[in-house]
């Protein structure tokens, strides 16, 4: 496990006739809890976990909803939906962890974690 701090980290390269050179850099890993803070709280996703159909609410009007696998992959998108209160049928979708954004109509976005049943 890696911890949030900053670990130094030296590169070596070594060219064909033996000669090496060495740079040192700093890594900075920082700990990331959520994306928007501040439109996350105006957001409620249930059920989580979820086996069929997942109702989000929130203050402010949503227009965009992506679910992405865990590697980055997109496995639904909709757009224009213009709403504060929506539910989304993610059956057809297998077991598994997702990450769920939320774009609203004034270009906040919140990621969340959800998990399918």
């Amino acid at each position: 496990q890696i911890l949030p701090g900053e670990y130094p980290i030296t590169f070596t390269a070594t060219s064909d006739n033996g000669a090496t050179t060495e740079t040192t850099a700093t890594l900075t890993i920082e700990l990331v809890s959520s994306v928007g803070e501040e439109s996350e709280s105006k957001i409620v996703i249930a059920p989580n976990p979820v086996d069929d159909k997942i109702s989000i609410s929130s203050f402010d009007e949503i227009s965009q909803v992506n679910i992405l696998q865990m590697n980055g992959t997109e496995v639904y998108k909709s757009d224009g939906i213009n709403a504060g209160d929506i539910s989304l049928d993610i059956s057809h979708l297998p077991t598994g962890v997702y990450l769920i954004t939320i774009l609203h109509t004034d270009s906040q976005r919140v990621v969340r974690r959800i998990v399918k049943n």
